[in-house]
């Protein structure tokens, strides 16, 4: 049950209040029966349409131009008759999605622009902050305990990320959250460490590339897995990573790394479990559909497509049937661990796909996620590494393991990427800049040059 001084009403006092009947044999909406949580997330939509139909002029044209009214929405298939929501259609006017008296909302975020174009912009009212993002919020999955250490090291400049984090196992879970940032000014990664271990931390939550970069930092300063830092677990988001990234990162902070899907106009998306076989979704934030990224045909469960997600509860700015350009293809087997939502597995982004170069590529795009399992699952991988295209076909950087065979490694790595299809260059090298902000793993080759020049956040 939801316990908080904000006062709930309508869908949310139906489901989350003091009055709801839990509806399954252990409390949280992660053990819901389908069935309510498909008579949950129906009532939500039907609101959420109903409140864009009259307070929204930027979908009050969307549904005029295609010819559906908010009564039109009956049961949850009804929803893909409803248009899309680009992210094009978002870029520029601040206000565009504003469905609220400009005067309640009190928070602001905008994209990181990574994308390419100009940026978008999420608001928030109080209410949306706290009763209509925790009321839904899923416990079971967010394993912090009152009294926990957490190092926030995502970015709080602009971005959601610091801060939906901090409120929430703050507000939610009672922790202590160091919001540390990610390598900003007054914080960089030799200072942070020392946070961590003075204080004990006990979950830490970042970007992949900067866990690593932590890791790297705290074996510098003279802790080594699991003395000094005892990380319980991380949360490993904003970025996507390979299964051998993935356990490389584990290895060094000797602990489980779980993955949290989300994005800045969504908000959560999806968690993993310490199951660690897919991101239940977060059914009481967002309504899923994956679709044909081409043609936008709903695609079955277990087919890999393009994630559109339906805000639920926001109200602020709403968001309906956004297209995120993320792929990824929900699991319609249960999960061992018991929770009831489905599980996404995340294929990466649709930009970040690797087109064929020069004929040399296979057939068809090839997601990084791929390299960069290949790459990391040799140990004479070091911690960094880049991959640059060019017209005749790819060139890969990567980081040599200092006293390891080198040559040993890059044609094994060269056969396995020929066996999957991919035709690539490999030179290893001694070191390749950290840089802040979000990773751009896939870089035109012309920027090569200017990228090696950079400086380091970590140290050789």
């Amino acid at each position: 049950m939801f316990n908080s001084r904000w006062e709930l009403s309508g869908t949310l006092e139906k489901y989350f209040g003091p009055a709801a009947a839990g509806g399954g044999p252990r409390e949280g909406l992660e053990y819901w029966p389908p069935a309510r949580m498909r008579a949950y997330q129906r009532d939500a939509i039907a609101d959420q349409l109903a409140h864009v139909a009259a307070h929204s002029p930027f979908y009050q044209r969307k549904f005029a131009s295609a010819g559906v009214a908010a009564g039109d929405f009956q049961q949850l298939e009804d929803l893909d008759r409803f248009p899309f929501t680009h992210k094009d259609e978002l870029r520029g006017d601040p206000w565009i999605l504003l469905a609220v008296p400009k005067d309640e909302v009190c928070l602001a975020h905008t994209s990181t622009g990574t994308t390419g174009g100009d940026w978008s912009y999420i608001l928030y009212t109080w209410d949306d902050m706290h009763a209509r993002d925790q009321a839904p919020a899923t416990r079971a999955l967010m394993p912090v305990r009152r009294g926990d250490v957490v190092i926030n090291a995502l970015p709080y400049e602009m971005s959601s990320s610091g801060q939906s984090f901090q409120r929430s196992l703050q507000g939610g879970a009672g922790a202590l959250v160091l919001p540390v940032g990610k390598g900003g000014f007054y914080s960089d990664p030799y200072k942070t460490v020392k946070i961590m271990a003075d204080l004990k931390a006990d979950v830490l939550i970042t970007t992949p590339p900067y866990a690593m970069v932590l890791a790297e930092a705290a074996a510098q300063a003279g802790h080594q897995p699991g003395e000094g830092i005892r990380l319980r677990f991380m949360w490993l988001t904003g970025e996507g990573c390979s299964p051998a990234y993935r356990r490389r990162l584990e290895k060094l902070w000797n602990c489980q790394g779980l993955i949290f899907y989300g994005s800045m106009e969504c908000g959560s998306i999806g968690i993993e479990c310490p199951e660690q076989s897919g991101s239940h979704v977060c059914q009481g934030h967002v309504y899923l559909e994956i679709v044909d990224p081409k043609t936008g045909e709903p695609l079955p469960a277990g087919e890999t497509g393009e994630v559109v997600c339906t805000v639920l509860q926001r109200r602020a700015s709403p968001l309906i049937r956004f297209r995120t350009q993320d792929l990824a293809m929900i699991e319609p087997r249960p999960c061992n661990c018991g929770m009831t939502l489905p599980k996404l597995h995340i294929r990466g982004r649709i930009v970040d796909q690797i087109a064929e170069q020069g004929g040399q590529i296979g057939a068809g795009p090839v997601s990084p996620y791929m390299i960069e399992d290949v790459l990391y699952a040799h140990d004479a991988v070091g911690g960094n590494y880049q991959i640059y295209t060019a017209a005749d076909g790819l060139l890969i950087e990567a980081e040599l393991t200092p006293g390891t065979d080198g040559q040993s490694a890059k044609d094994a790595i060269i056969s396995t990427l020929a066996l999957r299809g991919v035709a690539a260059d490999l030179n290893l090298v001694d070191h390749i800049p950290r840089t802040g902000g979000k990773t751009r793993r896939i870089r035109p080759i012309v920027e090569r040059d200017a990228l090696m020049r950079q400086e380091s956040m970590i140290q050789k």
